[in-house]
């Protein structure tokens, strides 16, 4: 009886385990879908370059900022002004 318990209880588990394999596969795959969805509105939007920059940081390359790095805050002020100029009217 207890043998036959536990094939059912493993059996139960197993179905389980399968059902959410697939529902984590199907998450990744949309996440996956998201990512190459935002890119592609990143691309088109109007914003200048330099506020596009960080989202397109691949995992493996070094940022290219640094404490050292003399500030283009001035410059990235200037273009967001410009871009956004029109809604300022």
């Amino acid at each position: 009886m207890a043998i036959l318990l536990v094939q059912e209880r493993s059996a139960t588990l197993l179905q389980e385990n399968e059902k959410l394999k697939k529902q984590l596969e199907k998450l990744r795959k949309k996440h996956e879908m998201e990512l190459e969805t935002m890119k592609v509105h990143l691309a088109e939007s109007r914003l200048p370059e330099s506020a596009l920059g960080g989202f397109y940081h691949h995992e493996n390359e070094t940022p290219e900022y640094s404490c050292d790095a003399p500030s283009t805050t001035q410059d990235d002020d200037q273009s967001w002004r410009s871009a956004f100029a029109s809604a300022y009217e």
